[in-house]
């Protein structure tokens, strides 16, 4: 698999803006999605006690056992939107080197956004803070990520 995807011809067309938007909306619609799926997981939930009786839902009875399986949703959720959190960094640095800086290798995103200071293109202090603090995030999901 992994010499398929570093030999798949990437970049035909070139990045966009709507390349940020469709991974957004693909985390977003997942997600939607897996909520709906998480309510029908609940609906037809079916909790037994140790002698194997089937709990009444309404009794309260059956609470762990739906804390369980919505805590593992979220869970799950947080993944992708990390998955999500990568393809968008990933996305916004290939269009600062599309546009800016076809040649130059340069390492990480402060680098990078450095660069295209250097050409006299502005960006305020507080996006330049904000933009850092994304890819500091998307840094500790790559390398320490949550248990």
């Amino acid at each position: 698999m992994r010499k398929e995807l570093k030999d798949f011809n990437w970049h035909v067309y070139g990045l966009s803006l709507s390349d940020y938007e469709y991974t957004f909306q693909i985390v977003t619609e997942v997600i939607r999605d897996r909520q709906k799926q998480l309510q029908q997981k609940i609906d037809t939930l079916e909790v037994f006690d140790g002698d194997g009786n089937l709990i009444d839902l309404s009794t309260g009875e059956s609470d762990e056992a739906i804390d369980d399986i919505a805590y593992y949703n979220y869970i799950e959720n947080l993944y992708l939107w990390h998955f999500g959190l990568w393809r968008l960094q990933g996305v916004f640095e290939g269009i600062l080197r599309q546009e800016f800086f076809h040649q130059e290798k340069l390492s990480g995103l402060k680098s990078k956004l450095d660069f295209v200071k250097k050409l006299n293109y502005r960006i305020s202090k507080s996006d330049y803070e904000e933009i850092l603090e994304w890819g500091k995030l998307r840094n500790a999901l790559s390398h320490h990520p949550p248990e």
